[in-house]
């Protein structure tokens, strides 16, 4: 994929000025945008409707991929979209290339991160002892670099 085809698929998929439908794009994008969107615009409280629907989506999300809270919670080091070979529904390797589209996203929500790691640590989706930027090797299909 070539820098400009990227930034068109990038354009199509996050374009605001028009409706996306859950359907038109990957499962875990979705789901987990939706939840983040969730949080951001409906902070919790205890009585809020709007975090009962963000908590509902960010366990929907987290059936999609599981590996997303960690490599969101821990971003340091992975692989940018270009280096990145194909991947499976649900598999670290697609994880990874939704942090590299959403981690600024999630940055920008208050609280979303923690937020994220609290409901990931109750789902039992990352390793004992992980702290936000220490994750646990997990492979990753990465593109063989070019020689000479």
């Amino acid at each position: 994929m070539t820098k400009h085809s990227e930034r068109r698929w990038l354009d199509w998929h996050f374009d605001t000025r028009e409706t996306i439908e859950p359907q038109d794009i990957a499962g875990t994008v979705w789901h987990y945008t939706h939840a983040c969107w969730l949080f951001r615009t409906h902070p919790p409280t205890t009585e809020s409707e709007g975090s009962q629907s963000a908590t509902a989506a960010l366990r929907k999300a987290f059936r999609h991929n599981q590996y997303v809270p960690r490599f969101l919670l821990a971003p340091q080091g992975l692989p940018g979209l270009h280096e990145l070979a194909p991947y499976a529904l649900g598999d670290p390797t697609e994880a990874v290339m939704y942090v590299n589209l959403a981690l600024k996203g999630w940055q920008k929500a208050t609280g979303a991160l923690t937020w994220l790691e609290t409901m990931a640590r109750q789902a039992r989706l990352l390793p004992t002892g992980q702290r936000s930027g220490k994750a646990q090797p997990i492979t990753v299909s990465v593109i063989a670099p070019r020689h000479g």
